[in-house]
């Protein structure tokens, strides 16, 4: 018996081949690691959408939500070199329902030709999507 379903390692490398070369803004705790230059290393963008997934995962949800965790930023984030994923190829490779719940947890964009929202009109939107949601949804 397989550790993962096919699902869910497709779910994972493809997670980790969209956010390669991609970091997070931030950090929960202070830096560890000095490197040769005196700076610190950066977090890989991959340790955030591992670390949701393994909290779905833990928390008891099927493989399509834990396949959505480690997807949760596809759609909304460009990859390193600016390409944005379409939704109907991420459709192709991991199903309808696994697109949904990454649909129903990106966060509202502007219509092309209208300014981009301004932040608090994203998170606002945001949390309410989330309690209109699925609880698979809010897992995520």
């Amino acid at each position: 018996m397989p550790l993962f379903s096919p699902l869910l390692e497709q779910a994972a490398e493809l997670a980790a081949e969209w956010h390669d070369g991609t970091y997070r803004k931030g950090r929960w705790r202070e830096p560890v690691f000095v490197l040769a230059d005196g700076t610190h290393p950066r977090i890989p963008m991959m340790a955030h959408v591992a670390t949701v997934a393994m909290t779905v995962q833990r928390a008891g949800f099927d493989d399509e939500t834990i396949a959505a965790a480690y997807l949760h930023d596809t759609i909304e984030d460009a990859h390193a070199s600016g390409v944005q994923m379409r939704a109907e190829v991420l459709t192709n490779l991991v199903g309808e329902r696994v697109v949904a719940l990454i649909r129903s947890v990106s966060e509202p964009v502007a219509a092309p030709e209208s300014p981009p929202l301004r932040w608090q009109e994203r998170k606002d939107g945001y949390l309410d999507a989330l309690r209109a949601g699925s609880p698979c949804a809010a897992a995520i």
